[in-house]
């Protein structure tokens, strides 16, 4: 597959429909794709350091990836997909779970039923204060979850969905590891759902564990950043000039979209790594150049050297730092190094076109191909059809109660004299208009005549404005329940079951058709 011949990411659109899913390539194309890609990453040949980057014999690995959070179908439909591909070719799926990410502002969302309209509630699942990654949570009791959960439960109480069941595994995680943290509760969670509605779940790897897995990466994590490290100029030039051809082909203007340029100055250079420990949030990491040595820095705070604190650990530990991927670096090492071939979301496979160019020019190879899964699933929430046309329509009405109150008024009938003098005032102005432009002061008269009438009818019913505001209120309160009601976004778990299972199947048909 050429670059010129990949899939046009940038024109995929969710599916419209709820039960609708999006898969790009299809499906009978992955084994082919998988094939191409292990071809391609055994010529690989710039990265010197062992074990050996000929691609590792044996069954096939699909990966995806995603935070530990509360994900709707869209995504969880990845590991779906990517487990009856796995399945298909005798191959292995994995899910990696970026608990490298920051977990502050972690919360569980569902709807809930506010008289007449829906509303969205939330639980706050994360820990306070910015900066604290999942990856470094410490572990909290079951009692604490209890209290957390217990909210949610009162409110979404909905049997036949999979939110029973992804509690209960969250808890079950007390008996399966011995002081659980949160990624450890919320990946049992996950299994244990998955189970429920008849899936395995891809094997779970913590991003913070790149390199530990049944599966030997043909490249370890602190090997890619030392291998960056020590190229960090060469880097950082590819890095920019892959998001400036992409945001020239795309008529983007500015540096910051989708994602910043790379601070590079004479005296430092950012590189595409998060840093952090225990005691230190997480932050952007720089590079700068002294006496021969590569220091690497958490914003202003100096962090550590090479090679005077050592090599970087196969995990990306480095004097007791953490040096974890961005986005970017994530899915390139990833791609390069852990996988076969890689299941992107929507947003994920657009942006990652941005990564085939960086590979190109850093790595020079054609870049693995990587597919694009997502699905639609909409809750079976009722709500008032409205539109941005009626909330128009109720804007204009402000604007009547003062040109055109007669459309206002509860009772005409006090009005009728008004009403009979405004018509012949109009029909006059509309004579003039068309008889006697020249005649401004006549024209303005009659103009200021209809205004002071339009006045006095608006005087008639002095609840008329309140009407038109409260009508205003009343369409925005609907139109953002029709937006609640509608939404793909809520947690896969608040599904139905049965729901979940056919959007299942969709994929399971697919993969029967495709070997057929």
């Amino acid at each position: 597959m050429t670059s010129e011949s990949r899939p046009p990411f940038d024109e995929l659109a969710a599916p419209p429909e709820s039960g609708g899913v999006l898969i790009v390539p299809q499906l009978d194309r992955w084994p082919g794709l998988i094939e191409e890609n292990r071809r391609r990453l055994a010529s690989l040949q710039r990265f010197d350091e062992p074990p050996s980057l000929a691609t590792p014999a044996g069954e096939p690995a699909i990966l995806l990836g995603h935070q530990p959070d509360f994900f709707h179908p869209g995504v969880w439909i990845k590991s779906v997909a990517a487990s009856h591909a796995a399945s298909a070719i005798g191959g292995r799926a994995e899910f990696l779970v970026a608990d490298h990410d920051d977990a502050d502002g972690l919360r569980l969302r569902w709807p809930a039923r506010d008289g007449d309209i829906w509303i969205a509630r939330a639980q706050n699942m994360g820990p306070a204060g910015p900066g604290c990654t999942f990856e470094h949570e410490p572990p909290r009791s079951a009692a604490h979850w209890r209290e957390a959960w217990q909210g949610v439960s009162a409110e979404y109480d909905r049997s036949d969905t999979g939110l029973a069941d992804f509690i209960s595994g969250f808890f079950d995680a007390d008996r399966t590891s011995g002081h659980p943290d949160y990624v450890d509760r919320w990946m049992a969670g996950v299994i244990a759902l998955d189970r429920r509605i008849g899936l395995v779940t891809p094997v779970m790897r913590r991003a913070s564990r790149l390199s530990s897995s049944p599966r030997p990466a043909r490249m370890t994590w602190g090997g890619f950043v030392t291998y960056v490290v020590k190229r960090h100029a060469e880097f950082a030039a590819a890095y920019n000039a892959a998001l400036q051809a992409y945001r020239a082909a795309r008529g983007i203007s500015g540096d910051s979209r989708p994602i910043p340029d790379l601070l590079v100055s004479p005296d430092r250079v950012e590189l595409p790594f998060w840093i952090h420990r225990r005691d230190h949030p997480r932050g952007r990491l720089y590079l700068t150049c002294e006496g021969g040595q590569s220091v690497l820095w958490a914003a202003d705070l100096r962090a550590a050297a090479l090679p005077s604190d050592g090599p970087i650990s196969p995990h990306g530990e480095l004097g007791g730092w953490c040096i974890r991927p961005r986005a970017l670096t994530l899915t390139m090492y990833a791609r390069l190094f852990l996988c076969d071939l890689f299941v992107h979301g929507l947003g994920g496979a657009k942006y990652d076109v941005v990564t085939d160019d960086l590979i190109r020019r850093f790595i020079g190879i054609e870049p693995p191909a990587y597919v694009c899964v997502t699905a639609t699933l909409r809750l079976p929430l009722d709500s008032r059809n409205v539109s941005q046309a009626e909330l128009a329509q109720a804007m204009r009405g402000v604007r009547d109660t003062v040109h055109n109150p007669q459309r206002w008024l509860l009772d005409s009938a006090p009005a009728a004299e008004l009403l009979s003098e405004r018509a012949a005032a109009i029909a006059e102005s509309e004579r003039l208009r068309r008889e006697c432009r020249d005649q401004h002061l006549a024209r303005r008269r009659i103009f200021d005549r209809i205004h002071q009438l339009n006045a006095r009818l608006h005087d008639l019913d002095p609840d008329m404005d309140a009407r038109a505001q409260t009508r205003i209120t009343d369409v925005r309160r609907h139109l953002a329940s029709r937006a609640v009601a509608s939404s793909r976004e809520w947690f896969y778990a608040l599904h139905h079951l049965p729901d979940l299972r056919r959007l299942a199947d969709q994929i399971r048909d697919l993969r029967r058709g495709a070997s057929s």
